[in-house]
């Protein structure tokens, strides 16, 4: 073996092992090294550089929590996985959502685990709602938190909603939205 191919043998290990050190190896997570965030909302705001963001609503699960954080117009869909160390794997979604005078039902945003069915989904309510309900097609609903004028769901399994209503605390039907062919964001 050539002396240059040896020499770019062992560059090339030495790039590995420091790939591999930066990859969650003890070194890399040593008390010196950088660590995980201590909650969702500082693991959220890390991402995607969102400081300033408010919290709007929160629903801590088994092994992941999601958010929804407001800034003005922009709702910003978080979902961050939940370990012993902290929160780890987080993926966040942003867009501009505009507020109606006055507040309506709007799905403004989901997010899913590839191209299937969404599991987090997002939007506003009017004003006196305290609940939203998320029907399905095959006769399921689920009730998603409201919270600052926002809704938020996570669902155990993904799923299409194909009625979204919005009640208020004496259960009458602010306003709903459906679609036999299932909703999608924006609708």
């Amino acid at each position: 073996m050539t002396k240059e191919r040896m020499k770019a043998l062992r560059w090339l290990g030495s790039l590995v092992v420091v790939a591999l050190v930066g990859c969650g190896s003890p070194a890399a997570n040593s008390a010196s090294g950088p660590s995980r965030p201590s909650t969702a909302a500082d693991a959220c705001r890390a991402t995607v550089d969102i400081g300033s963001w408010t919290v709007a609503v929160q629903i801590d699960g088994a092994q992941r929590t999601t958010l929804a954080m407001t800034s003005g117009d922009d709702i910003a869909l978080c979902s961050t996985s939940r370990t012993a160390e902290g929160f780890g794997s987080t993926d966040v979604g942003v867009g501009r959502h505009p507020i109606a005078a006055p507040a309506t039902l709007t799905y403004s945003s989901s997010s899913a685990p590839s191209a299937r069915a969404p599991s987090s989904l997002v939007g506003r309510v009017p004003a006196a709602a305290v609940t939203v309900r998320l029907g399905f097609a095959e006769g399921s609903d689920e009730a998603a938190t409201v919270a600052n004028g926002i809704w938020l769901a996570s669902l155990e399994r993904p799923a299409i909603p194909i009625r979204i209503e919005a009640r208020d605390a004496a259960g009458t039907i602010l306003a709903a939205i459906e679609s036999a062919n299932g909703l999608e964001p924006s609708d």
